[in-house]
C-alpha cells in the first residue's frame, strides 16, 4: 500500500507540480551533489535485500544526475548490494529456503550454471526482467566463485544500466520531462 501511495504521489507531483518540484530538487542538489550521490548510492546498495529492481531508483536518478556519474553510482550500488547479498546468503539460511521451496528450479539452475557460470550470470544481468539480486543469492548459496559472480553481475548489470540510463535520458528529453 505504501508503494501505491508513493507512486501515485510521485506521478501527481511530476505531472502537476513539476516546476516546483524541479526547483526544490535543483536547489537541494546544487547545495550538495555529494550528499545526493551518497543517498542514491545508499538506496541502491540496500535495495537488494528487498529484491526490488534497480529501475525505479535509476529512473529517478536520470531526472537529477548527470549521466556518467549516475552510471558509476548505479553500478557501484549494484556491486555493493551484490557483495552484501552474496556474503549474507548463508547467514540468511537461503540455501534451506531455496532447496525446500524451489528444489526443481535450483537443480535446473545448478545444471545451467555448471561450466557456464560467467556467461549465465552476465546474461541474467543484461536481461531487464530478471532480478540480478536473485542470481547473486543463488551464486552465494551454490558457492560460485565470488570474483566471477561480481564480474558477471558488473558486466551484465553494467550493460543493462547503460541502456536504461541513455535510453531513459533520451526519452525524458524527447517527452520534455528533462531539459
Amino acid at each position: 500500500m505504501v508503494w501505491v501511495v508513493t507512486v501515485a504521489s510521485t506521478i501527481y507531483l511530476f505531472a502537476f507540480q513539476r516546476a516546483a518540484v524541479q526547483r526544490e530538487l535543483h536547489e537541494a542538489m546544487s547545495t550538495s551533489m555529494f550528499a545526493a550521490g551518497f543517498i542514491y548510492l545508499l538506496l541502491s546498495s540496500l535495495r537488494g535485500f528487498t529484491l526490488l529492481p534497480a529501475a525505479p531508483i535509476l529512473l529517478l536518478g536520470i531526472a537529477f544526475f548527470p549521466l556518467f556519474p549516475l552510471f558509476l553510482l548505479t553500478l557501484a550500488g549494484i556491486l555493493f548490494s551484490a557483495a552484501i547479498i552474496y556474503w549474507f546468503s548463508e547467514a540468511l539460511h537461503l540455501e534451506e529456503l531455496f532447496t525446500e521451496k524451489y528444489a526443481h528450479s535450483m537443480e535446473r539452475l545448478k545444471l545451467l550454471l555448471k561450466d557456464r557460470e560467467l556467461p549465465v550470470i552476465i546474461a541474467w544481468g543484461i536481461f531487464p526482467f530478471t532480478p540480478t539480486d536473485l542470481i547473486v543469492y543463488v551464486c552465494g548459496v551454490l558457492r560460485i566463485d565470488f570474483k566471477k559472480c561480481l564480474l558477471g553481475v558488473g558486466i551484465g548489470a553494467g550493460i543493462n544500466c547503460a541502456v536504461v540510463i541513455f535510453l531513459g535520458d533520451y526519452l525524458f528529453r524527447f517527452f520534455g520531462l528533462k531539459v
